[in-house]
């Protein structure tokens, strides 16, 4: 294995911040498709679905995927939202498509080349109802990393930033990990 530090991109870049993300930010960025959004969480949703659209070679990367899912489980309601994550398999539309990648592709502002994850950055009640953004994870990280950058990506999908790192050391712009063949 090879351990390095390298960049979690992680914005998307195109979505103003508020100071706050939660439910006091409840209306949708650009009128959304509801009148009256509840204050839950960025799907609207009470079960936000999860699920790998996309991954290289033969890795189970399910199990991973679900510790990250766990992590934010158990964490949502500190930054106010309602809701939980689901890994669904069989679901032909998931709120949440992560895609496994080789290499991540350009992902905003704080892209480079040594980019390991990307997700757009939700921080309002109904944002998400109509993106199709999907979660990007790099493919040669080892298990424990990989579960660490997702759950880092899925910050993005809950409005973090990496201007939280103050607050949620997970939202660090960098981290060291370690890489398998």
């Amino acid at each position: 294995a090879v351990s390095g530090m390298l960049i979690i991109a992680g914005c998307g870049g195109t979505v103003d911040q508020p100071d706050a993300v939660g439910p006091e930010n409840t209306d949708p960025e650009s009128g959304g498709v509801f009148d009256a959004p509840p204050p839950q969480n960025p799907w609207e949703a009470n079960n936000i679905t999860v699920q790998i659209v996309e991954q290289p070679g033969q890795r189970n990367y399910v199990p991973l995927v679900k510790s990250a899912i766990d992590y934010w489980n158990s964490n949502m309601s500190t930054l106010g939202w309602e809701g939980q994550f689901v890994y669904d398999s069989g679901t032909d539309d998931p709120d949440v498509p992560v895609r496994i990648v080789d290499e991540v592709a350009f992902c905003g502002e704080s892209y480079s080349d040594d980019s390991i994850g990307c997700a757009p950055i939700y921080n309002q009640t109904g944002q998400a109802v109509t993106d199709d953004d999907t979660v990007e994870v790099q493919s040669r990280l080892n298990d424990s990393s990989t579960i660490h950058v997702t759950v880092h990506e899925f910050c993005h999908t809950l409005g973090l930033t990496h201007e939280d790192a103050a607050n949620w050391s997970i939202m660090n712009e960098t981290t060291a990990v370690a890489t398998v063949q």
